[in-house]
């Protein structure tokens, strides 16, 4: 954003010296050092002062403030693990979810890294793809942490979303052997074993 400092009365703004400052009183440990002219470019959004001192009378200007307000439209990002890996299945799926603004049906892209931000953007654990939704999946998708940036094509911004991966520990399986003994004499071989395995409901 940007704030250009007029002066009532006809006054030239080339006679006067401005002080910037960032928030809305004047704070010496906030001003905005080398600037001194009416004209304050590439600002954040927030709140800025400035007064204005004449460079022949010395007369001081009342400071005014002013807002930089952003007119970006926000989107959302959301994730959901659908499948946590074990010891014995190592493969997890996570997937992240574009919320649009309100008219846009498309527009994103999205690319998955390996760890917390600042990731290593030089090395994407899949091909970005262009989305509302993607999903992460695949053997070694396992304990950890992994992040989808998700880049707005229309107006630059990015949003990343970090998804923490906790393998579920495996369950234990039990087994249950069950003899019968021979009673008679051969060749009947009435003798027998079963074996039977308690597997947990959710497998």
């Amino acid at each position: 954003g940007s704030i250009r400092a007029t002066l009532s009365g006809g006054a030239d703004p080339a006679d006067h010296t401005f002080f910037w400052y960032r928030g809305t009183v004047v704070d010496e440990s906030e001003r905005i050092a080398g600037q001194d002219g009416p004209l304050l470019e590439g600002l954040d959004e927030g709140d800025y002062t400035f007064y204005a001192v004449g460079k022949t009378s010395t007369c001081e200007l009342v400071p005014i403030t002013r807002s930089i307000v952003s007119s970006v439209i926000d989107f959302g990002v959301s994730s959901i693990v659908d499948r946590t890996p074990s010891e014995c299945d190592e493969t997890g799926i996570i997937t992240v979810t574009v919320t649009p603004p309100a008219g846009r049906s498309d527009g994103f892209e999205i690319t998955w890294y390996a760890g917390k931000q600042p990731v290593d953007t030089s090395s994407p654990l899949r091909p970005t793809v262009a989305a509302l939704s993607s999903e992460l999946s695949g053997t070694g998708i396992t304990n950890g942490t992994y992040t989808a940036v998700v880049r707005d094509l229309v107006t630059g911004c990015e949003k990343s979303e970090e998804v923490p991966l906790k393998a579920a520990e495996s369950p234990a399986l039990s087994l249950v052997l069950v003899s019968t003994d021979v009673t008679t004499c051969s060749p009947a071989n009435e003798g027998s074993i079963t074996v039977t395995m308690d597997v947990p409901e959710f497998l």
